[in-house]
């Protein structure tokens, strides 16, 4: 709970944007109160963000827009246990250029071990600390993430 805290009062610190968006990412978040801090935290941080809460709003909004999204950030268990990953491979063979970066509660060795991640996959593990989302979606954007460079959770 104190991440979250911690999102809060950074997206409360952070001066407006001024700047135009650096990428746009389309975020598949299904808890909403965690949707609307990622989504105004990116935001604040010069990133044009389109949110869903689920794989359906998901698609709906890249019919509309796959053309302008340079990253999926997804939760990579839905809440009805399905994994978000075809959805994501659906969306790179559509735009081959798309970066995507998972997040989840459960570990990347659980994930991998049920087939709901691809081993090496760009993952950052929930709760973490803003400081480290920005920088693991500024790195999945230039090409350069190494999830085991440090330690994201």
């Amino acid at each position: 709970m104190s991440n979250i805290r911690e999102i809060v009062n950074e997206t409360a610190r952070a001066p407006a944007r001024v700047n135009a968006p650096s990428a746009t990412i389309l975020l598949i978040e299904d808890e909403a109160c965690v949707r609307n801090l990622v989504t105004r935290f990116l935001a604040l941080n010069n990133f044009n963000i389109v949110a869903a809460e689920d794989t359906r709003s998901a698609q709906a909004i890249w019919a509309l827009h796959k053309t302008e999204i340079d990253l999926l950030l997804a939760d990579v268990v839905m809440p009805n246990g399905s994994s978000v990953r075809p959805l994501a491979e659906k969306f790179q063979a559509e735009q081959p250029g798309l970066k995507v970066l998972y997040t989840s509660g459960f570990n990347v060795e659980e994930l991998n071990a049920n087939g709901s991640l691809d081993e090496g996959a760009n993952f950052i593990q929930k709760p973490y600390r803003p400081e480290q989302l920005l920088s693991a979606v500024q790195a999945v954007l230039a090409g350069h993430f190494n999830p085991h460079a440090e330690t994201l959770c």
